[in-house]
């Protein structure tokens, strides 16, 4: 990755070369980039994940991708060429007189700014914003994150550092500096739903592969659980006559890893599993990694993916991903994980914010005593996740939580192993057709019926698997029922779960237990946590030694959330500020 960052005349650069210094502002690269001459001047591109054209442009602006699709883009209309690409992505253009820095639909790649007056820092790296100038840690932040899991909505662990939006435009041209967006996702909200078919989303769909695969080759990873979503991907490829290479992490025995593997022996289709097994120290090392490049909004809890994808980067130079697939269609689902049990309590309990944080805060072993507790209720209560509208709540929390920050991780710390990570769920083209349709969750929540939308919600990727690829339908969800079947109806698909779950009673193992190497790990660096006031002062350790030796412990990564995030504050502390 090449690292950038842009700062006014008041702010130091990391250390890297130093290509332009004006009456502005600075730009310092860890490389040269990509450069081009723009009405005859010459400006530097810099991109980090990848870019295609809409569809909607592929017509004016070309079938090109990546660098020289930006270039000939903005050469052509300015920063309002954004509007005509798609992909996961930051860019930065430059010349000598202005620069502009973008982030995809999704904000899944990032960019971090740190502003104050008429000064401003802007990096892809986390690292050389703190470096920048001094920093403030936030417990407030810190107490946000232990509530929701995730640094939500800009907020980083320190004060001054944010990181950008979904759909981010920055620029500084004239001596005026421009934070706006090109896209409104409030649109989505909006949208009037229409009859789109089947066939149509299918082809909407199995486009957008075909132009990846086209741009970015077809030796391919994917990832295949038991589920609906990396399976849709599957057929999408195999339908355009491309064949992955499969790999499933975790226990082979797991239910994903036994459903996987029936689908790779049925067809045929080169598959590994990795068993992934951790010592406390190796998981650690990982950890620590993961800080860095995670740019320090990546959950140490991602270790085990990254020691899978490592191994399986031999097998392809792309990876592609499920994101999304299902939760879009669904809506949100109750895990107390992706999406923090503070959510789903503010949307049932019919209680306030003021009435379930403080509580919920002493769960997460949040001390009160350390922390703003007004100023982290007044942050709930001006949250875009609890408007009371149901669909607009979901689509929030699904986009700027699930997608934008749990899924992103992975998104972002495998491209350190596969040259690209494309999610086709993800594209802004397929997107507009799923939020126009009559397909995607918010037309779902119009049913009253928890139980009838329930069984609704594998209608449409059953359907969607056997337009893009058939044979796939024959084979077994680990939710024991079968696409065929939801094709026929989903009300008969539901009768024979029901039948298959008290006939055969299999209790498959988890994918990743965390065992006794976990307790370990989180033990003795939750005591070297008491090294550092601003831990102490947020969380209360002591409750968390005490419940460490005396509590039977649950082998999941949502138990393990409330000791390892005194851990994630404390490695993000080390790896950047030390």
């Amino acid at each position: 990755m090449i690292q950038w960052s842009v700062a006014s005349n008041g702010f130091a650069i990391r250390n890297s070369k130093l290509l332009f210094q004006f009456n502005g502002f600075k730009v310092g690269l860890s490389d040269e980039g990509f450069k081009t001459q723009i009405d005859n001047e010459e400006y530097y591109i810099i991109l980090n994940g990848y870019v295609l054209p809409r569809a909607h442009a592929v017509s004016s602006i070309g079938n090109l991708a990546d660098e020289e699709l930006v270039a000939a883009g903005f050469a052509a209309e300015r920063e309002q060429f954004i509007q005509n690409v798609k992909g996961n992505f930051s860019i930065l253009i430059f010349s000598k007189n202005e620069f502009w820095a973008f982030s995809d639909h999704s904000g899944i790649i990032k960019f971090f700014s740190r502003k104050a007056g008429s000064e401003f820092f802007y990096s892809n790296t986390v690292q050389a914003a703190v470096n920048a100038a001094p920093v403030t840690i936030s417990q407030d932040n810190i107490a946000i994150y232990a509530v929701f899991y995730h640094f939500i909505d800009g907020l980083t662990m320190f004060k001054e550092i944010t990181y950008s939006a979904p759909a981010a435009m920055c620029g500084y041209r004239d001596g005026k500096l421009t934070d706006t967006l090109y896209f409104d996702h409030k649109s989505f909200v909006k949208h009037d739903h229409r009859e789109i078919t089947v066939p149509e989303m299918a082809k909407v769909f199995s486009g957008a592969v075909k132009q990846l695969v086209e741009h970015f080759g077809n030796r391919i990873s994917l990832s295949l659980t038991g589920g609906m979503d990396t399976r849709n991907v599957l057929a999408s490829l195999l339908g355009i006559g491309i064949t992955p290479h499969l790999y499933t992490y975790g226990n082979p025995l797991s239910d994903d890893g036994v459903f996987a593997g029936k689908i790779a022996k049925g067809l045929n289709l080169p598959y590994t599993v990795h068993d992934i097994q951790f010592s406390p120290e190796e998981f650690g090392y990982l950890a620590q990694q993961i800080i860095t490049q995670g740019n320090s909004l990546a959950s140490i809890h991602r270790a085990h993916r990254i020691k899978a994808i490592a191994q399986e980067s031999v097998f392809g130079d792309v990876m592609y991903m499920g994101t999304l697939g299902g939760e879009y269609i669904k809506g949100v689902s109750r895990d107390d994980y992706i999406t923090s049990d503070f959510i789903q309590q503010m949307w049932e309990s019919g209680k306030s914010a003021e009435q379930l944080l403080a509580p919920y805060m002493q769960m997460k072993m949040v001390k009160l005593s350390g922390v703003n507790t007004q100023a982290v209720l007044e942050f709930c209560n001006k949250s875009e996740y609890f408007s009371g509208d149901v669909n607009a709540d979901q689509y929030y929390v699904l986009s700027m939580i699930t997608s934008r920050l749990h899924d992103a991780q992975d998104i972002n710390l495998y491209g350190y192993h596969f040259n690209r990570i494309i999610t086709p769920f993800l594209d802004i083209d397929y997107l507009e057709a799923l939020f126009s349709s009559q397909h995607s969750f918010m037309a779902k929540n119009a049913i009253g019926n928890k139980m009838i939308r329930r069984i609704q919600n594998p209608r449409f990727g059953a359907a969607l698997l056997n337009e893009l690829y058939a044979p796939l339908s024959n084979y077994e969800y680990t939710g024991r029922f079968y696409p065929r079947e939801v094709n026929i109806s989903p009300y008969y698909a539901a009768l024979m779960k029901g039948i298959r779950t008290r006939v055969v009673k299999t209790k498959f193992p988890p994918n990743f237990p965390l065992g006794q190497w976990m307790t370990d790990y989180i033990t003795s660096n939750i005591k070297r946590a008491y090294d550092y006031n601003f831990l102490k002062n947020t969380f209360e350790l002591d409750s968390m030694m005490e419940n460490l030796t005396s509590a039977n412990h649950i082998p999941k990564e949502s138990y393990w959330l409330k000791y390892s995030n005194v851990i994630q504050m404390m490695l993000t502390y080390e790896e950047l500020c030390k």
